[in-house]
């Protein structure tokens, strides 16, 4: 969303912040990967943020967007900087490697036992995978 600009071209409104912004997307993943996001509610991001809801639902009309957003910000900071390795397979690797890491680090649920995706758990089924990455 953008503020909205009179005729004369100068923007109305108080400019949004970035620190609000970071604040919100941050505490949105925090709580996501303890809670779920069933669990989650915008009321919970607001005070972990130490904004209000009207912040929130300024950038975000819906939890879902929101969660979208602070997934994609979290998966965007692993992004690597595109590698020629000389085959496709291998600049597809190189692509996949930083994103299998921080998902196989990152709880699927607050239930899970040991804090990884059940397909890479030890002898589950992502073995074979485990070793491709």
């Amino acid at each position: 969303m953008t503020r909205e600009t009179t005729t004369d071209g100068a923007q109305r409104g108080r400019p949004r912040s970035q620190q609000a912004h970071r604040a919100i997307l941050a505490a949105a993943g925090e709580l996501l990967l303890a809670r779920g996001l069933s669990a989650v509610s915008m009321d919970a991001v607001a005070e972990r943020a130490g904004v209000s809801k009207a912040t929130i639902y300024r950038w975000w009309p819906t939890k879902e967007t929101l969660a979208l957003d602070a997934l994609y910000t979290e998966w965007a900071a692993a992004r690597p900087s595109p590698r020629d390795t000389g085959s496709l397979r291998g600049d597809l690797l190189s692509l996949l490697r930083p994103w299998a890491k921080l998902a196989g680090c990152r709880p699927v649920s607050p239930r899970g036992a040991t804090g990884r995706q059940p397909a890479l758990r030890p002898g589950g089924r992502g073995a074979a995978l485990r070793g491709a990455f």
